[in-house]
């Protein structure tokens, strides 16, 4: 069956038909077609567009109108009136009286290629016109990357260009201020004529802040290109108050001074992810620029704030503390380096283990121990280099470096082990008469230690924890703070529960008694010390004089000159630890634990006199 499409009935008394037909054959003059905006008809025909629209949909419905070419951007529509002047007179519809006024505006005019390269003469100032896109001098753009890509081309090859390009007028010619994407892709699909309004720019700082302002089909600059625009603006010496009455705060430029200066990589992070703000941009500048360089620590910056913009702030803020740790490990590196020394970092100390040794671990063939000094001219010599870490700081921080020499394969160049013994063959030859002295000395050293332990917890069982026993006021309220807290802390990250019930048991002192003390600050500070004391002595067994090195080391060195100047005497191996320790440590390093700066030994009268205040 096939469906009938009735065609609406024009009547002789329509009178928005009349006007529209009339203003139609008007404008054609005789013409089987006309080209006419619907802005021309709906000034001519006194109708709203809106009305204009409906009419012209009623007309073509009807048959009286056809339409050739709908209308464009760039151009009007044609319609095509062949016979609508018959089909008026046989309706009976005639012409208004009096007659229609002519239609003379068609549209923005065509620019020639002389009025469009020498335009001062023949433009004006806020009209638009169409013109030949290769006339038009693309000129300065803050945007480096214009990103037209595939889908937008099409959309011009459909649509044609759909907004106007504002240009403004030079000697030379109409330079784009904004559209240059648009102009890109009409160059690159050849189309005839782009439509393009002429606005007013004064100078070039007002031509980069407008282009910061209006962008291109809602694709806004990246922070990148945001940051060079706002740097120009200050080279030219924009005042602040303008820069701000912009919209360019002042976090912006500064961070817009870090991003100029920055690495490729960082510009590139705004490129990849647009989402990065300008300030947050500034941020990886900052922390790209103090860095050291190709520093993976800014590499990974990069690459999580590419992942997770909305976190640069706290990217950045976790990144700058290990930059600062990288940086000063470089430069300590190029520093040695640059001494003709071999350098490696902490993290490749792990290859040397096993063919290499420490220096203090080794001995000549006169049988002294090595130095840095001494060692120098073997071809195995090695530095190591260590970030130096603040222990009362509850997070990681790095507040300088040190360093450890090394043999990287003692046996090979001959060195001999310190601590060797008769079965270990861990000498490069036979050297059966120093490795029974090294045996020798390590019994006796263990002896002597083994020995001084027990003499010393008995001292403090006998004289800093049994009942009524009176510490020296001095000694108290002006050193233990000194020895608790590093002693306390350090139990709390490093001691075990072995070692706390190991000291517990050394000392016979019931530490879960202490939560019953009476609650007097005597008792507390007695209750205090005595956990103190434990978790030390539950560390310190008879080899512990061959741990030279480390937290470890500093921590039992601090307890033994503690002890010492609160009246007990040290041993010979006991002292003689002590100052091994303090050997075998920068002074900066024994700073890093609250009380283990080199101290005085107190003398008797020193104790009298305290027991007296």
């Amino acid at each position: 069956m096939t469906t009938t499409v009735e065609r609406p009935v024009i009547g002789v008394d329509d009178e928005q038909a009349r006007l529209v037909v009339f203003a139609l054959l008007d404008a054609a003059g005789g013409e089987p077609a006309v080209e006419v905006s619907q802005a021309v008809l709906a000034q001519s025909t006194g109708l709203d567009r809106r009305t204009l629209r409906r009419v012209l949909d009623r007309l073509e419905a009807a048959g009286w109108v056809g339409v050739e070419r709908p209308a464009t951007p760039n151009s009007p529509a044609v319609y095509g009136i062949a016979g609508l002047a018959q089909t008026c007179r046989d309706v009976g519809l005639t012409p208004p009286a009096p007659a229609l006024p002519a239609v003379v505006e068609r549209g923005p005019r065509v620019l020639s290629r002389q009025e469009a390269t020498h335009p001062l003469d023949h433009v004006v100032e806020g009209a638009r016109y169409l013109v030949n896109p290769e006339y038009l001098q693309a000129g300065e753009n803050v945007r480096r990357d214009l990103r037209a890509g595939k889908g937008f081309l099409e959309t011009v090859r459909a649509h044609g260009v759909v907004k106007d390009i504002d240009v403004y007028v030079t000697l030379t010619g109409l330079v784009v201020l904004d559209g240059h994407r648009r102009l890109d892709a009409a160059l690159a699909l050849h189309l005839e004529s782009v439509p393009v309004r002429v606005v007013r720019v004064d100078d070039e700082a007002e031509r980069i802040a407008s282009q910061l302002m209006v962008n291109d089909e809602a694709e806004h600059c990246n922070s990148a290109e945001r940051a060079d625009a706002i740097q120009q603006l200050v080279l030219l010496g924009v005042p602040a108050q303008d820069l701000r009455r912009r919209g360019i705060r002042g976090e912006e430029v500064a961070a817009a001074r870090a991003v100029a200066s920055a690495p490729q990589a960082v510009r590139q992070a705004a490129v990849e992810r647009p989402q990065i703000d300008l300030v947050g941009l500034g941020h990886l500048a900052e922390l790209a620029t103090d860095a050291v360089e190709d520093s993976p620590v800014v590499a990974k910056a990069l690459a999580d704030a590419i992942e997770r913009p909305e976190q640069v702030e706290h990217i950045v803020a976790r990144a700058r503390a290990e930059a600062e740790e990288e940086r000063l490990l470089a430069d300590k590196r190029a520093e040695l380096e640059a001494q003709g020394l071999r350098v490696l970092a902490w993290t490749e100390e792990r290859s040397l283990l096993g063919r290499g040794k420490l220096l203090e671990e080794m001995v000549d063939e006169h049988g002294e121990v090595f130095t840095a000094q001494t060692h120098a001219s073997c071809t195995g010599h090695v530095v190591v280099v260590h970030p130096k870490l603040d222990w009362n700081s509850s997070t990681r921080k790095v507040v300088g470096v040190s360093t450890t020499f090394w043999c990287d394969d003692w046996r090979a160049h001959g060195h001999r082990n310190r601590w060797a013994r008769n079965t270990s063959g861990a000498t490069s030859g036979p050297m059966e008469e120093e490795q029974r002295k090294a045996r020798a000395e390590k019994i006796r050293r263990n002896k002597a230690m083994d020995a001084a332990n027990g003499v010393r917890r008995q001292w403090i069982q006998d004289r800093l924890l049994t009942s009524g026993t009176r510490l020296p006021a001095v000694a108290w309220r002006s050193r233990l703070p000194l020895y608790l807290f590093p002693v306390l802390r350090w139990t709390h990250m490093s001691v075990s529960s072995t070692a706390l019930e190991k000291g517990r048991e050394r000392l016979a002192c019931d530490l879960p008694s202490l939560r019953a003390v009476l609650p007097t600050a005597p008792a507390a500070e007695v209750a205090l010390l005595t956990f103190a004391l434990a978790a030390m002595e539950g560390s310190i067994e008879k080899d512990t004089w061959t741990d030279t090195r480390g937290v470890s080391a500093m921590m039992t060195r601090l307890h033994l000159r503690f002890l010492e100047q609160l009246g007990y005497t040290l041993s010979d191996v006991e002292a003689s630890y002590c100052q091994d320790v303090e050997d075998a440590t920068d002074a900066s390093d024994l700073h890093q634990v609250p009380g283990t700066k080199p101290t005085t030994k107190t003398t008797r009268t020193d104790q009298a006199e305290e027991g007296q205040s």
